[in-house]
């Protein structure tokens, strides 16, 4: 019957919107897992540099004090090495 049939399309036609519809969520989603997962390793990725970029800083600053440390130390050593010589002399006259 011509009810029968009228009925047959609209069934027709709201399952073929359905299915569009299911099937644009699911590119939807399809996307955003992609963009997720690629946010995902760029942040893994900065995290990595920003810790590589932290220990050279703080090595560089290390060394530097180091190389202070060192410079102070000798010319410590100097100064004394100085002042024991002039006093050997000192005592010596």
């Amino acid at each position: 019957s011509k009810e029968e049939s009228l009925v047959a399309n609209n069934v027709t036609l709201l399952k073929e919107s359905q299915d569009s519809a299911y099937n644009t969520f699911l590119d939807n989603r399809r996307a955003a897992v992609h963009y997720a997962k690629k946010r995902q390793l760029s942040n893994v990725t900065l995290m990595k540099l920003k810790l590589a970029m932290s220990t050279s800083y703080y090595a560089a600053h290390g060394a530097a004090q180091g190389a202070k440390a060192a410079l102070s130390k000798e010319a410590n050593a100097n100064a004394n090495a100085s002042a024991n010589a002039e006093s050997n002399i000192l005592v010596r006259e």
